[in-house]
């Protein structure tokens, strides 16, 4: 289970070192739930990335974003988990306003 948005800023507060921050991202990715493979089409995919990422949109309260993501590398599986603890199931409001350069900034 991911964490919420208030413990993810704790748990990096209290990483150290890159490696260990690094790390916890790893480890965030592993907990991340998996795409199904039948979402993973080229309709889904997101073009630009040099790894295999797919986001699909999933069906949410009414004013509230959703989304499923996957990637085949360990790293950008663990951003797109620190995205979905961010963004999931969050009003468009939160989703417009929310600045998440200086999110990952505060992260370091």
């Amino acid at each position: 289970m991911l964490p919420t948005i208030d413990t993810l800023r704790e748990n990096f507060a209290l990483l150290g070192e890159w490696e260990s921050r690094y790390g916890y991202v790893l480890d965030l990715g592993k907990k991340l739930e998996p795409l199904p493979d039948i979402y993973k089409t080229d309709e889904a995919k997101v073009q630009g990335c040099t790894a295999q990422v797919w986001l699909i949109p999933q069906p949410s309260t009414v004013g509230h974003m959703a989304f499923g993501a996957d990637s085949d590398a360990h790293l950008v599986r663990g951003l797109i988990a620190i995205l979905t603890i961010v963004y999931n199931n969050q009003s468009y409001a939160h989703v417009r306003e929310f600045d998440i350069e200086n999110f990952f900034n505060q992260l370091g």
